[in-house]
């Protein structure tokens, strides 16, 4: 069994004028791209030609998901733009015992042999004005792994969590 999904992406711009006059600017831009395979195997442990028997279950998955935003803002004496890049990467597996108890695919779990989890989260984002001058931009950046090292550690545990804030430009 293998499964894939893939991406969104929403565009936006509006412009407000009254009577030719520029009143303001809104541009928005989102990629939301998105990719999930699991891969999963059942091998029968004795024959399967009568119920109950018992089965081997491994499942393998990953999960990749993204943001990518550019938003932008402009009324008469101020103009804002945000960039934001974002990912979180997420790789597991586990590893069960199964007794399979009908040709429906019913089945009741016996034992887990492993179970492995790896989160990371990465963020980039960078916050400017144009004007109003003297008013700083800054840059966000955080990070974080988290690990579920095994089927004893039923919560995982963080590895690091980083959070940044940068002033960029004139404040």
């Amino acid at each position: 069994m293998n499964h894939n999904i893939v991406s969104k992406e929403l565009t936006y711009l509006l412009n407000g004028k009254h009577y030719g006059v520029d009143l303001f600017t809104l541009s928005l831009a989102y990629k939301y791209p998105i990719v999930f395979n699991v891969t999963a195997y059942v091998t029968p442990l004795a024959p399967p030609t009568s119920y109950p028997y018992p089965a081997a279950y491994i499942q393998y998955a990953t999960v990749n998901l993204g943001m990518n935003a550019h938003e932008h803002y402009s009324l008469p004496g101020m103009d804002y733009k945000t960039d934001v890049l974002e990912s979180l990467n997420s790789y597991g597996f586990m590893n069960l015992t199964l007794e399979i108890i009908n040709p429906y695919g019913g089945a009741v779990v016996t034992g887990i042999s492993g179970n492995y989890a790896r989160t990371s989260k990465d963020l980039a984002a960078v916050h400017t004005y144009s004007y109003p001058t003297g008013i700083p931009g800054y840059l966000e950046k955080f990070g974080a792994l988290a690990i579920s090292p095994n089927a004893t550690d039923l919560i995982g545990y963080y590895q690091y969590v980083m959070l940044r804030l940068m002033r960029i430009g004139s404040g």
